[in-house]
């Protein structure tokens, strides 16, 4: 289990981002960044990889619109987050997975991506491929 989390908030200049991440043996410190959406966002993914008795490495990114300037609370979060399992599309690879979520967007995140912990690491299969080569 890992668990990364990007809030990017959209303004006139593009995008400011946040991000928080827990790795493996748990977080150590409260994710002062995003607060309570973290924790709503992380408690809709708990609750779906234990439906499906599955562990998995996730990232979530939520992209707030200059639109949305009246927070409603944080269960809009875990509700949102809980009906992307219901409506969920299947990808081949991290790849494919980048593209949906530009064409989704329609905005280049690419630099969000060079600060994720989950995106940047490798698979042990990878590098013994790699060896081989």
């Amino acid at each position: 289990w890992e668990y990364e989390q990007f809030e990017l908030w959209e303004s006139e200049a593009g995008f400011d981002f946040n991000q928080e991440y827990e790795p493996f043996f748990g977080r150590t410190n409260y994710a002062k960044d995003q607060g309570g959406g973290y924790y709503a966002a992380r408690i809709a993914v708990t609750e779906y990889l234990k439906s499906v008795k599955k562990q998995a490495r996730v990232l979530v990114i939520r992209y707030i619109k200059k639109e949305y300037f009246f927070p409603v609370g944080v269960w809009q979060v875990r509700e949102n987050v809980r009906n992307s399992f219901k409506n969920s599309l299947k990808v081949g690879n991290i790849s494919e997975a980048k593209q949906e979520i530009t064409k989704s967007l329609q905005v280049d995140i690419s630099g969000v991506y060079k600060c994720s912990h989950l995106l940047i690491q490798r698979r042990i299969g990878d590098t013994l491929s790699s060896l081989k080569a």
